[in-house]
């Protein structure tokens, strides 16, 4: 495959890659299949291209860009994860607790 072809089907890998049940990835894990495709094409391949830095790769790296503002703005993978702030009540029963 010539490297025109790979950055026309990264792109298009990058645009329509889904999930079983047909819903998008979050960024974050669509960046990490694409990296996992890059180390892929150098390392087993043993093809020295690197998809993330040539420049012949630009029309990807701008989908790829583009494609993870798009899923950001939709909220997907913006979950963060955290604890619910402990009340003054909750707070005081536990005070009251002996170890």
């Amino acid at each position: 495959m010539s490297n025109s072809e790979l950055n026309y089907w990264l792109s298009r890998f990058v645009l329509e890659i889904r999930k079983v049940d047909g819903s998008c990835y979050p960024p974050n894990s669509i960046l990490s299949m694409v990296m996992g495709l890059a180390s892929y094409i150098k390392v087993e391949r043993k093809v020295n291209i690197d998809i993330l830095s040539n420049s012949e790769f630009e029309e990807f790296r701008q989908v790829l860009d583009g494609q993870m503002k798009k899923l950001s703005n939709m909220g997907l993978g913006n979950l963060r994860k955290q604890a619910e702030p402990i009340t003054d009540n909750e707070e005081e029963q536990c005070g009251n607790v002996e170890f």
